[in-house]
């Protein structure tokens, strides 16, 4: 399900991209880095050292960043349509989250906290009792924010303003739902609430980077041709 999601996600970027017709040489290998980046950086978010030697699996949260750190990279390689293409995969990204946690769901990672209400999960594997259904609340969620965000870059025309909207929606939800996960337990703000709040401040700074380079770069050329 986790490249299953990536893959859909990189689809609909892909489509979005052809959409505003950036050309396929800069989609292919802007494709190429972000998914390198995206899964080097979701695999290395996790790794842990243990007994039996290194561990590791997808973090959600490092493949984020891997993500914005790939386009980054990429549209200053490129500089064809930037706005466009960050807006792309920055819309992909809740739809790959939302499919995702539905594998989340089926291996019981990341599960909720206990819990014995309507739509309590049992999990038929290591984990005992009943638990919230925080990964089904995620993916349905998710999967309603990419909606949301696929209708606002087909009528909004500043693609600044669509990426700010769609974050102001995403981190408050990601930085939410971490209190129904079952490793907050009486703490106001957990490890990974503090690990959001970094991986919005990187992506933040890397925005307002590549938007001062994006903005400096035509009055360089313009200063050049007169």
């Amino acid at each position: 399900m986790v490249v299953l999601s990536v893959l859909i996600g990189f689809c609909n970027a892909v489509i979005l991209m052809r959409r505003s017709k950036v050309s396929w040489q800069t989609i292919a290998l802007t494709c190429m880095l972000t998914i390198m980046c995206t899964m080097v950086c979701s695999c290395m978010a996790s790794v842990s050292i243990t007994e039996d030697g290194i561990s590791f699996s997808f973090s959600g949260l490092g493949a984020g960043v891997g993500m914005i750190i790939g386009i980054f990279i990429s549209t200053l390689i490129f500089n064809e349509k930037n706005d466009h293409i960050i807006t792309s995969f920055i819309v992909s990204a809740p739809l790959m989250y939302g499919i995702a946690k539905i594998g989340c769901f089926m291996a019981g990672c990341c599960h909720g906290k206990e819990y014995f209400g309507p739509l309590a999960v049992t999990y038929h594997n290591k984990y005992e009792g009943t638990y919230f259904p925080i990964q089904i609340v995620e993916s349905v969620v998710y999967i309603l924010i990419f909606v949301i965000s696929l209708l606002l870059t087909l009528k909004m025309k500043n693609k600044i303003h669509v990426i700010a909207v769609i974050f102001a929606i995403i981190l408050p939800v990601r930085f939410i739902t971490e209190y129904f996960r079952y490793y907050n337990e009486g703490t106001l703000i957990s490890k990974d609430q503090i690990i959001v709040l970094i991986a919005a401040a990187i992506t933040a700074i890397l925005v307002i980077i590549r938007y001062i380079i994006f903005k400096r770069v035509p009055v360089r050329e313009d200063s050049v041709s007169e």
